[in-house]
């Protein structure tokens, strides 16, 4: 899809992702990223995607109140906020969630600009400081706060979806293993 005038009032924040992110959907890396599992149930590229559209959704609340929002930059940082995350099951952080928790913002910083030589100070402020304040990067402008508070949102739903259907079934979402399995047999009285 090509980039054209964005209507921020009549377009939907859907065909605003796509507009605008069709060179970072269009990566290898977001094609790896539906297969990496992330937040208990969905993959690091549909978790990225949605905190894209919920960052556009804010964005166009903010218009209608009178405060302009950089959509590039927001996009595009949205779509890339979590690449460097890619490879974490295959020991990239042996098997340490912290390190995970707080070097994955700037690996995906590292990973976005090597396949984006133009990445604008707001689009590295936002990947950086999207884990604020797990994280010592905070954010420095509207686009990161808009998405840091967007993965909250969706991170949130995700990992409470995810939990809810993996405790109802008793089975991880890797691999299909049980997740308690000494509490597979009991009952709650």
């Amino acid at each position: 899809m090509e980039n054209r005038s964005i209507n921020l009032e009549t377009d939907s924040s859907l065909s605003i992702v796509l507009s605008i992110g069709h060179e970072v959907l269009k990566t290898k890396e977001f094609s790896q990223g539906l297969d990496q599992l992330h937040h208990l149930g969905t993959s690091v590229s549909k978790h990225s995607f949605r905190v894209a559209l919920l960052s556009v959704s804010l964005a166009k609340a903010l218009h209608k109140r009178g405060i302009s929002v950089d959509l590039t930059s927001l996009v595009r940082a949205a779509l890339l906020h979590d690449f460097g995350i890619l490879g974490r099951y295959e020991g990239k952080f042996h098997g340490i969630k912290s390190c995970c928790l707080f070097q994955h913002p700037k690996d995906s910083v590292k990973v976005a600009q090597s396949l984006f030589f133009n990445m604008t100070q707001k689009e590295v402020n936002t990947i950086a400081s999207h884990m604020w304040p797990f994280s010592a990067s905070l954010p420095c402008c509207k686009e990161a706060w808009i998405v840091n508070l967007s993965d909250k949102l969706v991170g949130s739903k995700e990992g409470l979806e995810g939990f809810y259907l993996y405790a109802k079934h008793r089975v991880s979402p890797k691999e299909g293993l049980p997740i308690w399995p000494r509490l597979q047999n009991r009952t709650i009285s």
